[in-house]
């Protein structure tokens, strides 16, 4: 036994013939479920991947390749488990599950727990004929396990048949899990495809508001099925935005920002840049505010003195506030609201990790001063923000202000401001681009196809998972297949512009992160999608962007952004 599991290319090839004749041997729903629970622990080790791509790939030799023994110290083994397989009776479940596993048991190293199935899932069964030798191809093999695996997944979407107890609940949630990660084990690492295993979107979403993904993260826990759960759902996404599903909306609000004044200057500025000269002009009136009052503690008469030295900060303030109620500012917040509340954004993507997850809250109300000083700490998780009800946030402190001119102030209300203005970021790089930021994304999903606003949530749900990843390298097939399949229609948006610079903006706002934090193979994807993004765009286009991303905050001489800049000149033109 020791000898037959050395890791060698005949043990291998024994391994890829035991799955292959598993697969086309078990017909009942029940064992069939207990080999989808144990799929995805057998991709937990890089022998297990090898195997697996090997189970889908095609025999170039052979159209169809025959299951039988390899010479090797297994043979006896396998030649006994065939030969208990007469052609016109098959044995009890339990007892071939128990033999042919006996091959790959180095492989899956331990079955899930075995599952009493619902009435549901002993309702169907498979007819096939018995035969003692079987015929599989490779993709075949891999597609006709994700149909069997999609009746599975029939299951856990009929989740209305099941009983309303604590005991099928756990049970469907069992399921559901083993079948997400089975469904992207085998998608992302097996030669699957995604589209074999039917439309997963709303079993997604359901199996995401009952394990709410985002707080396991943050808990540490079920860690491989928040990332099974994520990758999938960044598919997911991306499926619907290239749809053009939301180009609508989106292209209102994208036009209302780029939209110049009306003038002959070609060099005037948009929409978008205003509002950022606004937020900038009230970020600076807050900082001038809060270097004149951080060493007061309590609310004195020395205070109101401050203020009237101030009168002129306060005042502007509440001049941006009344900026914020121009009609095409709410024009455009009603634009964004709009796309936001779509059912895919508001069922999946506030639940990945990473991303906020009071969107609802934040997009109906102007948030309180507190929450956006939070938010202005990363701004990376902002990438949608209503300009008028941000500007009013912003602009707030001004209220509390004026009341304390008036002699009207209350020390608590006071206490609660000076803490929030301590704990603004005025020094962060938020500073500088937020809605032309937000402009670009709008661009991409408009032209796009969303693929810079998908790969953004990709890198900002990586982020988190990698904070409880125990190694960089782990799962690198599960990240790496769910980066390729959202990127692979990179040719079809190439030539958008928002894009463009919205890939640029990712390697600018995140280069601590490529430099030290990010695994090379995925740093390696990145700038090769990049370079294919930005191949044949002439030189001015990139100085044009880079201009404007490194006036808030140069990174020359950054290794990772001197890199890019290296990758996407020598595809210019």
């Amino acid at each position: 036994m020791q000898l037959a599991m050395e890791e060698k290319e005949e043990r291998k090839g024994r391994d890829v013939r035991a799955i292959r004749w598993l697969i086309d041997n078990l017909t009942e729903d029940a064992e069939m479920e207990q080999f989808v629970m144990a799929i995805p622990g057998s991709f937990s080790t890089d022998w297990g991947v090898e195997v697996w791509k090997r189970v889908g790939e095609r025999d170039k030799t052979d159209k169809r390749s025959q299951i039988e023994p390899a010479a090797g110290p297994l043979t006896d083994m396998t030649v006994s488990t065939e030969q208990a397989m007469p052609r016109v009776s098959r044995p009890s479940y339990s007892g071939r599950i128990h033999r042919i596993s006996r091959p790959i048991i180095h492989l899956v190293k331990k079955l899930a727990p075995h599952h009493s199935p619902t009435d549901a899932s002993m309702h169907a069964h498979v007819t096939r004929s018995d035969t003692a030798t079987t015929y599989i191809q490779g993709e075949d093999v891999v597609q006709q396990l994700s149909k069997r695996v999609t009746r599975t997944l029939e299951i856990c979407r009929n989740r209305q048949f099941l009983a309303n107890d604590d005991i099928e609940n756990k049970l469907w949630r069992r399921r559901t899990r083993a079948c997400i990660e089975t469904v992207a084990t085998l998608a992302f690492c097996g030669n699957a495809r995604i589209d074999w295993f039917g439309d997963v979107e709303e079993l997604l979403g359901d199996i995401g508001t009952s394990e709410k993904p985002q707080k396991l993260s943050l808990a540490g826990t079920g860690q491989f099925f928040v990332m099974c759960w994520t990758c999938l759902s960044l598919v997911v996404v991306q499926n619907f935005l290239d749809r053009g599903t939301t180009s609508y909306n989106v292209t209102v609000g994208a036009e209302m920002l780029a939209r110049q004044d009306d003038t002959d200057n070609d060099k005037a500025p948009t929409r978008a840049q205003k509002i950022d000269e606004a937020l900038r002009r009230a970020m600076l009136c807050l900082r001038r505010l809060h270097e004149a009052l951080r060493q007061t503690e309590d609310l004195t008469e020395d205070v109101e003195e401050i203020l009237r030295g101030h009168e002129s900060e306060i005042s502007e303030l509440e001049q941006i506030n009344k900026e914020a109620d121009h009609d095409s500012l709410i024009e455009i917040d009603v634009r964004i609201y709009n796309q936001l509340m779509n059912y895919v954004i508001r069922q999946i993507i506030s639940k990945f990790p990473g991303v906020l997850d009071d969107l609802d809250d934040f997009h109906q109300t102007p948030i309180p001063f507190s929450r956006l000083v939070e938010l202005l700490h990363d701004t990376r998780k902002l990438q949608f923000v209503r300009p008028g009800l941000t500007l009013k946030s912003m602009c707030s402190p001004a209220v509390t202000l004026r009341k304390i001119l008036k002699g009207q102030g209350d020390a608590d209300e006071y206490k609660e401001l000076l803490k929030n203005l301590n704990k603004f970021p005025f020094w962060s790089r938020w500073n500088g681009n937020l809605m032309q930021r937000q402009l670009w994304r709008m661009q991409d999903l408009c032209d796009g196809g969303g693929l810079g606003f998908t790969v953004e949530l990709f890198f900002l749900a990586l982020d988190q998972l990698l904070s409880t990843s125990s190694s960089k390298e782990s799962h690198s097939a599960l990240y790496m297949g769910a980066f390729r399949t959202i990127t692979s229609d990179w040719n079809r948006h190439k030539h958008s512009l928002g894009t463009q610079n919205l890939l640029l903006y990712i390697t600018w706002s995140r280069f601590e992160q490529f430099d030290h934090e990010y695994p090379a193979y995925i740093v390696d994807e990145f700038l090769e999608l990049l370079g294919n993004t930005f191949e044949g765009q002439k030189r001015s286009r990139i100085d044009e962007v880079v201009q404007q991303l490194t006036s808030a905050f140069d990174l020359r001489g950054i290794w990772i952004w001197d890199r890019v800049l290296e990758v996407i000149g020598a595809r210019a033109q």
